[in-house]
Parts: C-alpha cells; sequence; structure tokens
C-alpha cells in the first residue's frame, strides 16, 4: 500500500495546530498590545490545516470518485472521521465540568438544551464547531472538485465562483452565525491552491524550483494582502484578521497563504526531519485533528487551576502547559488504542504508569506550596504611597475599616470590613473615571485618599493625573454608608487650569479640613493647601506652601490636634529626587516655622526651607512622617539607586536632626523615577516601621528600634516565601491589631503607553487577606516530609 506520509505537509501540519493552541491560550490576555499583535498574526494556521488536508487527499484521492458508490463510501467514512472525535469530545467536557467542577469551567459550554443540540448539529451553539463544519463541507464539496478537474468549464466556473464569493465578503460583511453556510465559498481557493501545489511536485521538480515556487506565490500572496488593506481603507496597526476570517476574505486568505508559503519553505530544510524529529511531526500530524478538540478540555483545566497563582498565571507558563496537556492526553488516547490492539508492551505501561504517579506527587506538593490569590481586598488595583491614608478605621454606629483605591479600568473604589461580623463588603464603584478621561482614568496616581468626619460622613478626594483641572471630592449621603455618594465635585482652584495631585485631606481639633495638593507636572510644582470649615461644601483660597522655583515638590503631611507637620523632597531631573525638607504649624496653617521656631515666609523657597537631610548626588524619596506625643516629628525616606538601596530614619533630638540607617532594600520598579518599594511608621510606636524588604521577591517586614533608632532589627514578617512583589504599605489610621496595614501586591509593569497603568496584575492585600498572596514553600523539605511519612 502506498505511503501518502509527506515530511514537509507533517511538519506545516504540526505547526499549524501548536500555533492553534497556542492562539487560543493566549486570547485570554489580549488587554497587553505585544500579545494582542502577537495572537493576531498567528492567524494564518487555519489555512496551513486546510492546505494540509487538501494536499493530501489530493494525492490520494486525485484518481478516485469514478462511480457513486465509492463516491458514497468515501462519504461515510470522512464523515465519521470528523464528526466522532467531535461528539467525542462533548460528552468528555460536559462529563469533565459536571463531575468536577472545581477543575473545570466547561469553557464556552453551556448547560442548556438548546446550545446541546445546536452544538450537534453544527448549526450553532460551542464556538469553535465551526471548524469540524468547515470540513465537513469541504469533505462534501471534494468530489466535485477533483471532478472538475476533468472538465475545464466546470473547473473554470468553480474557481471564478470561488474568486468572486471572495472578492464579495471582501466588500461586504457576514452577520450572526450566517457565515458557516457560505464560508466554503472562499476556502475552496486553499483546496484549488494545494491540488495546484500537489500537481507541480509529482513532477519531481529540483528543491531549489519548489522553494522558487513557494517564494514567488508567497510574495504574490503578500502583494495582493499589503494591497487589499489599503484598498478597503484599513490600517495595518488597527488590522483585526479574525475580523477577516468568518468568512475569509482576500485580506484573511492573501495573508495565510503568504505565510504557509513562507512555512513550507522551512519545512524543506533537511535537518529538521533528522533521528526522533521526523517521528514528532508525523506523530503530531496524524493526531491534529484529535489534538484540536483535546487541547480546549486542556485549556479549560489549566487556566481554572491557575487561576490566581502569578506564576502559573504568566501568558508563556500557562501556553506551555496546555501544548504539554493536550500532548500528554492525546499520549494516552494512542496507549489506551494500542493496549486494546495488543500491540502495547507491558514494561512501556509500567512506566507510564509510575509517570503518572510523579506527576500526582508533583502536584501534591506544589499544592501545598503554591497558595491561590482568591480573596485579596482588590483585584487589578493600586494604592499610592502619598495620598493617605488610603484606609481608616472608623467606630461608629459600626466598627469597620473602610480602604480605597484605583482600579485599573479607572474606577475609584471602596469596601469595607466589618469587626463584629469579620466580614468584606461587596465592593463599590465610588467614580468611574473611564468615560469622561479614557486611559488617563487608568493611571495610579488617581487613587485616592479619605476622611471620616466624627458623625461618619465620607470624604473622598481624587484626581486625573496629567488632566488639566481633574481635582475632584464626593461625599457618601449616609453616615458609615458607602454605597450612596454624591455627585462628583470639581474642587480645583479657579485661577489655575493646571494638573493637580496627591490630595491629603485631615481634620483639625478646631472642626477645619485642610486639604493639601500639588499643583502643576512633578518637574516644576507647588504645594498648596486650602481650608474649609463646614465639612467641605465650600473651599477657602488657595495658599501655596511650598515654592522652588522651577523644581518640582512631593510633600507627605501628618496632624496631630491643630498641628500640622509636612516633610517633602524636592523633584529634579538628575536624580528624580532628593533632599528632605520639613516645615510646621501649630496653629492650623496661619503660621509656620522650621523645627527649632524660626518662622517661615509663605511660600516657603528652597533658600529658607528647613533642611533635614542633604542627599547629595544620590536619589532620595520621602515617604512617611509621624509625630510623637511631645509633638516631635519622625521622618522616613528612601535612599540610593540599587544595588545599594536602603531606608533611613529622621528624627528631631530637640536641638538637630539625627540620621540612621534601618535596612537595605531594593527598587520595585527601575524606571529612573527611583520607585521604592516603601517604608512607613507605625504612629503608636515611632520606633516601629513596616517596610517593603528585598528578599527573594519584596516582602513587608515590620522593624523596631529599643535605642531611640540608633539600630534597628526584623521584629516580624508579615509576608514571606511570595511569588510576587510586596509593596507601597499604609498603615491604617485608628488601626485595629488585626487590620494594621494594606498594600500592593503582584506584578508592577509601571509606565505603559505614556500611562502609569502597569497595575493590572497587581492586587491590594491586607494581614487578613495574605494567606492568598501566591506564595512558595521549600520544595525538596516537603517532599522528604511527605515520603517519611
Amino acid at each position: 500500500m502506498k505511503n501518502y506520509r509527506y515530511d514537509h505537509i507533517d511538519f506545516l501540519r504540526t505547526v499549524a495546530i501548536i500555533v492553534i493552541i497556542i492562539t487560543h491560550a493566549l486570547s485570554y490576555y489580549l488587554s497587553d498590545r505585544l500579545i494582542f499583535t502577537i495572537w493576531n498574526y498567528l492567524h494564518f494556521v487555519v489555512i496551513g490545516l486546510v492546505f494540509c488536508s487538501g494536499y493530501v487527499l489530493t494525492a490520494k484521492y486525485k484518481n478516485a470518485f469514478s462511480g457513486f458508490s465509492s463516491t458514497m463510501s468515501w462519504y461515510w467514512k470522512r464523515l465519521v472521521r470528523l464528526l466522532i472525535p467531535f461528539y467525542l469530545y462533548l460528552v468528555a467536557h460536559y462529563s469533565l465540568w459536571y463531575l468536577f467542577p472545581r477543575y473545570f469551567d466547561g469553557l464556552g459550554l453551556k448547560k442548556s438544551p438548546e446550545f446541546i443540540i445546536q452544538s450537534i448539529l453544527l448549526i450553532g451553539g460551542i464556538d469553535f464547531n465551526w471548524f469540524p463544519f468547515l470540513f465537513i463541507q469541504l469533505t462534501i464539496l471534494f468530489p466535485l472538485i477533483i471532478r472538475s478537474l476533468r472538465k475545464k468549464l466546470l473547473l473554470l466556473l468553480f474557481i471564478s465562483f470561488s474568486l468572486a464569493s471572495t472578492f464579495y465578503f471582501t466588500l461586504t460583511s457576514f452577520q450572526g452565525g450566517g457565515y458557516r453556510y457560505v464560508m466554503w465559498a472562499s476556502w475552496i481557493n486553499i483546496i484549488f491552491l494545494s491540488i495546484f501545489i500537489h500537481s507541480k511536485e509529482k513532477k519531481g521538480n529540483s528543491l531549489p524550483t519548489i522553494i522558487k515556487r513557494y517564494l514567488i506565490i508567497g510574495s504574490m500572496a503578500f502583494i495582493f494582502f499589503f494591497l487589499t488593506v489599503r484598498f478597503t481603507n484599513s490600517t495595518f496597526s488597527e488590522l483585526v484578521l479574525t475580523r477577516h476570517k468568518y468568512p475569509p476574505d482576500a485580506i484573511y486568505l492573501t495573508y495565510g497563504i503568504a505565510i504557509t508559503c513562507f512555512m513550507l519553505i522551512v519545512s524543506r530544510i533537511d535537518v529538521l526531519y533528522r533521528g526522533f524529529l521526523r517521528r514528532i511531526f508525523q506523530y503530531i500530524s496524524q493526531r491534529s485533528y484529535q489534538l484540536f478538540f483535546i487541547h480546549y478540555i486542556a485549556l479549560d483545566f489549566i487556566f481554572k487551576i491557575s487561576k490566581g497563582l502569578s506564576f502559573w498565571s504568566i501568558p508563556a507558563v500557562r501556553t506551555i502547559l496546555v501544548i504539554l496537556l493536550s500532548l500528554g492526553i492525546t499520549y494516552f488516547i494512542s496507549i489506551i488504542a494500542k493496549i486494546k490492539n495488543g500491540g502495547f508492551r507491558i514494561h512501556k505501561l509500567v512506566l507510564i504508569f509510575l509517570g503518572f504517579i510523579l506527576v500526582w506527587f508533583l502536584i501534591k506538593n506544589l499544592h501545598g506550596c503554591l497558595i491561590i490569590d482568591k480573596n485579596p481586598v482588590a483585584r487589578s488595583s493600586v494604592l499610592e504611597w502619598i495620598q493617605k491614608p488610603a484606609a481608616i478605621r472608623f467606630v461608629g454606629k459600626h466598627d469597620r475599616t473602610y480602604i480605597s483605591w484605583i482600579g485599573n479600568r479607572g474606577k475609584v473604589q471602596m469596601r469595607f470590613y466589618d469587626h463584629k461580623n469579620k466580614t468584606f463588603s461587596e465592593i463599590y464603584t465610588v467614580d468611574d473615571l473611564y468615560p469622561d478621561y479614557g486611559i488617563e482614568a487608568q493611571d495610579d496616581h488617581n487613587a485616592p485618599s479619605l476622611l471620616i468626619l466624627p458623625d461618619g460622613q465620607l470624604l473622598i478626594f481624587y484626581v486625573v493625573h496629567d488632566v488639566n483641572g481633574a481635582f475632584f471630592m464626593k461625599t457618601s449621603v449616609g453616615a458609615e454608608d458607602i454605597f450612596s455618594w454624591s455627585e462628583r465635585k470639581r474642587i480645583n482652584d479657579p485661577d489655575a487650569h493646571t494638573t493637580y495631585n496627591y490630595p491629603q485631606a485631615k481634620r483639625l481639633n478646631n472642626g477645619n479640613i485642610v486639604l493639601f495638593y500639588r499643583r502643576g507636572v512633578y518637574y516644576n510644582s507647588d504645594e498648596y493647601f486650602k481650608i474649609s470649615s463646614d465639612g467641605g461644601q465650600n473651599w477657602g483660597d488657595p495658599i501655596k506652601l511650598i515654592d522652588f522655583a522651577d523644581d518640582g515638590v512631593y510633600a507627605f503631611v501628618y496632624t496631630s490636634g491643630n498641628q500640622i507637620h509636612v516633610a517633602w523632597n524636592k523633584a529634579v531631573s538628575i536624580p528624580p529626587k532628593e533632599n528632605v525638607y520639613y516645615t510646621y504649624s501649630d496653629d492650623g496653617g496661619v503660621n509656620w516655622k522650621k523645627r527649632e521656631g524660626t518662622d517661615l515666609m509663605l511660600p516657603i523657597t528652597e533658600v529658607n526651607a528647613d533642611l533635614v537631610f542633604d542627599s547629595g548626588d544620590k536619589p532620595d524619596f520621602v515617604w512617611d512622617i509621624v509625630v510623637d506625643e511631645g509633638y516631635n516629628p519622625f521622618i522616613v525616606f528612601a535612599y540610593k539607586d540599587d544595588p545599594y538601596h536602603e531606608f533611613r530614619f529622621a528624627r528631631w533630638n530637640g536641638s538637630s536632626w539625627v540620621m540612621s540607617s534601618i535596612t537595605s532594600s531594593s527598587m520595585l520598579y527601575d524606571s529612573g523615577n527611583f520607585f521604592s518599594g516603601g517604608i512607613v511608621i507605625d504612629p503608636n510606636n515611632v520606633y516601629k516601621v513596616y517596610l517593603s524588604k528585598k528578599r527573594a521577591k519584596l516582602e513587608i517586614e515590620s522593624w523596631i528600634s529599643s535605642d531611640f533608632g540608633e539600630t534597628w532589627k526584623k521584629s516580624e514578617s508579615i509576608t514571606q516565601n511570595s511569588l510576587v512583589d510586596n509593596f507601597r504599605p499604609q498603615v491604617v489610621q485608628n488601626y485595629a491589631e488585626n487590620f494594621r496595614l494594606v498594600w500592593s501586591s503582584g506584578i508592577y509593569e509601571g509606565l505603559i503607553n505614556s500611562q502609569w497603568s502597569g497595575f493590572e496584575k497587581v492586587n491590594i492585600q491586607s494581614e487578613l487577606t495574605k494567606a492568598y498572596i501566591p506564595s512558595s514553600c521549600n520544595f525538596l523539605a516537603g517532599s522528604w516530609l511527605w515520603l517519611i511519612h
């Protein structure tokens, strides 16, 4: 019997099915521009599979279909071969979903009789059943196509109809599922291409001639692709190939043909078929149709069990796992078939059994070492470090800790933790900035700060970074209620149409609310404040507190009684932040002084400012300021770039500023902006700090000093063995002992498309949710303990 295996077809089919799996795995990450681009331009693969089928079928059946009975027999065999794997897939996936909902989500399946019937009949239901439906259509048409080769007029009509249909699809579009019934009209172009190439190669052309043919066809297809995109007024930056796939138009087909021809050139490299590689290509090629269905089950399983595991949720990791699991399931099925036919040796079965035991053992240990991040305070959200406080405990009618943040989609959100009921509330969106501000809304600088008045009314303050005049507040309608808010109120200064940042609102003992904020861009900005005496309903004139000429400021505010204490940096170009400065007011913001008592005129300039620390040519960044019962100020700041990054502590000893080093660490994000993991002071114990310390990842730890800040030691590992960074800690104002801190946790990617929106992979955590931060344990130790038990 003639062998119809072709190395180059096995290679192309293997590449096509693997790439199909990759595109389906990457389809869950299309918000990432790079992944979207890769996913988009991998959509040549179905054309590759159709080409392979047409090529092999032409080789086997070009001279067949001479009689009715032989044609009907062929139809029966092909239809069974196409439908049975699909129906087996439906049964298997539905069964796994029903029996093991913990490990399967259904991945597009629905528990609806109508959906199931439509899926079985290929008229709807599961989205991807257009794929077997396409091959059934081509199966029905193939004998007619073969017959047309012997009748030129019929062949001309076939090709003309196919080209005309493709042209029509290019100029129009189909809505809904109607494309299923007409898609064959343009797909048969690929069948004719495969017949043409097979007929030429059957004549025994030399390799250079074959390569030349691929180059000519591929180049012509690419040129036509380019011209068609231009002709249809499309742009390559906005081109989405899947919009041209259902049914395929000239853009999709010509692109796919061009890439397929390139892959055919690669397939002629002899080194690809040496040793075991040929066997791998043959094995996967023979089972490519099975793999198409099996990989959906693998995709469902991998994405379900890896949900929330930061490392295992990385697109590349998930994709590799889906490919390996798909191949593993396929191999297991082939083993069962061999056992059934008596062609499988017992020692191989034993080895495979031991392999499954090993996999189970690894999974058992991994589940012991990996914790699913399933219950953070908030997902895809972040805290800023200057907008303080982000969390406040308020004891009134209820005992609750309120937390606020900015979500990655531009939503200002809140929730609370009820200390009596020991439960978190639902998350409530206080304001959705995206409809009005688009991508500008997705900036981490837009994180809000909170203030709660003595009667329990909540006030929230926030900005839209880099948007002139976008400075807002809202007040809760009811006391201690996060689910009903006033309309968005603009509170920018009437005389300054500029950018605003870092709102910090403080209520003094005299009842006044003092709102601090920065005006201007970071490298040329000033610190202002204004006062409200009626609970934030009206605001006085803005008062410029700090003006460092052409440089900017980053200021932190702490209040006690009617005293106001401010520490800040100067923002320059190189280094990005420098020095530490301080001022205070003991009369609610009327008069301002240096720490030793010298009066300061407003605005405070660099010349007359109270310099706490001169950083020289090294960067530093203030992170927090508090005062003790004697109103003595304490400041913590980050100092120096990697690899010498450290946290320092500054205190006023009654006559001068005293510095000490707490510990070393590492930067969170090295972009030239000096982004540290962060440090804050416990206001209930000024010689206790919470900081982001570099271990394998950045971990939240507490450090204490028993000698008035001279030396420091770690007192508590709040997070440990994390698989992601933990950073930007904030102390909960008026905290309860079991809920002292909130912080950001995850993979911070910083600046994306000119916006500080790289926190999609960041969650907000607390001491109550930290157990679910993805973490690791000592795998070898865990394995040994498992063995001895």
